[in-house]
């Protein structure tokens, strides 16, 4: 469940969070768990107040507010069950080790709020976010992680939405095209769509990285979000080519 917090602060003095948006979110988690499903709650975008800044100048000013908010949502939620996980961020931009550092210090902030407020939020699992959420720069930066006392009860979300040609483009760009068909067996006669990247072997060698540096290391990894829009081709032919294709992506990546 992506939650933005930003706009429901009542005092930025304290960042205290409104009470009956605390509720709704809690109404919301509770229709997710009242159907038998693992539920997450995180900050998401929320205007890019932590995503955006992991930066050093504002380092002290985002922990404060990043603690402030997850002892807040913690004590909420604190006597749920195990089927609610917290996720500290979403998608923070990352590009280098110093950027990597503030990120740590983030995730520490939020791991130290959750523990700190007791209940089952000792032991409940925590969902730690590698840099960008993406395999390769993840692969390259995050080399040590957040202190958690409590053993394996951490894990790290990376994101999958590659090729973005594929994916996610919406327009042709300097760099590369849009693709409309991916897959073995998945492409188009003749079309200058087909996918030329980032088919099955670079899927399997992606997710081959998080094995080695996480998996193989007893970090589990969970894919928190992953996908491909759907587009209107012209013809009758390419959208049942598309959108097989599509769909085969999805099963793809799953398995």
């Amino acid at each position: 469940i992506p939650v933005a917090w930003n706009a429901y602060i009542e005092d930025h003095s304290t960042h205290k969070i409104s009470d009956s948006w605390l509720d709704r979110v809690e109404e919301v988690v509770n229709y997710c768990l009242e159907n038998d499903m693992y539920t997450i709650i995180n900050i998401h975008w929320d205007g890019g107040w932590l995503e955006n800044n992991c930066t050093s100048n504002k380092q002290i000013e985002n922990n404060i507010k990043q603690h402030a908010l997850w002892t807040q949502i913690a004590m909420h939620f604190r006597d749920y069950e195990e089927n609610l996980l917290f996720a500290g961020t979403n998608e923070p931009n990352v590009e280098n080790s110093t950027q990597m550092g503030v990120l740590n210090s983030y995730l520490q902030s939020f791991i130290d709020a959750v523990r700190s407020t007791g209940g089952n939020n000792i032991y409940r699992n925590l969902i730690i976010q590698g840099p960008s959420t993406d395999i390769y720069t993840t692969n390259e930066l995050m080399h040590t992680l957040p202190i958690d006392w409590v053993e394996k009860r951490l894990m790290l979300e990376i994101h999958y939405y590659s090729p973005w040609n594929f994916c996610g483009m919406e327009q042709d760009e300097s760099w590369g095209k849009m693709f409309y068909f991916w897959g073995n067996g998945y492409h188009f006669d003749n079309s200058n769509r087909n996918a030329d990247w980032g088919e099955e072997d670079f899927v399997n060698s992606q997710f081959t990285l998080m094995k080695s540096k996480f998996i193989n290391k007893d970090i589990p990894v969970i894919l928190g979000e992953y996908g491909a829009i759907k587009r209107n081709l012209l013809t009758e032919a390419e959208q049942a080519a598309h959108e097989a294709s599509r769909l085969y992506y999805l099963e793809y990546v799953t398995l």
